[in-house]
């Protein structure tokens, strides 16, 4: 199957790149192809080109979350969790940065800077479902019950709207 799906992707992956290597800093075509190479296990292989798009310009938000996720897959959390407040700083409203930088922050057990970066999410995007979720979790460890039920119980409410 994986064999497949690299085969019928091969000439969306060329385009793809073709359009990042003209233009680094190209959110949508990053985006398709960060997408594409992480569905296969390969998105370590475009750091280079991160890189190289933030070089052009430090404050591509989005690139610099997926710089993040990169590092933080390959175990390299302190810089994962530096490119997520860049991020941050360059956008400080994207609910997904959050949503990553929360999520890192429960691995490392910081619950409560968790909870704080997870409440700013949901305060963005009450509909963010990993954000909610990340956070129920935060509070649980942090022995925030009634406020991890509290969320819970809106999550029925949310999931109706979806």
């Amino acid at each position: 199957r994986r064999f497949e799906k690299v085969i019928l992707n091969e000439p969306a992956e060329k385009s793809l790149l073709r359009a990042v290597d003209l233009d680094p800093t190209s959110v949508l075509a990053m985006q398709e192809l960060f997408g594409l190479y992480d569905g296969q296990g390969r998105a370590a292989a475009l750091e280079p080109k991160l890189r190289a798009a933030l070089s052009k310009n430090p404050r591509l938000s989005m690139h610099r979350n997926w710089l993040g996720l990169v590092l933080r897959r390959r175990g390299d959390l302190e810089g994962a969790e530096a490119e997520f407040k860049k991020a941050l700083e360059a956008a400080p409203d994207l609910v997904g940065v959050m949503a990553n930088l929360g999520s890192l922050y429960l691995q490392e057990q910081r619950h409560q800077d968790a909870v704080a970066i997870l409440r700013r999410a949901i305060g963005k995007d009450p509909r963010n479902l990993e954000s909610r979720t990340n956070l129920i979790v935060a509070l649980g460890m942090t022995r925030d019950l009634a406020g991890a039920r509290r969320l819970v119980d809106q999550l029925g409410g949310l999931l109706g709207h979806l």
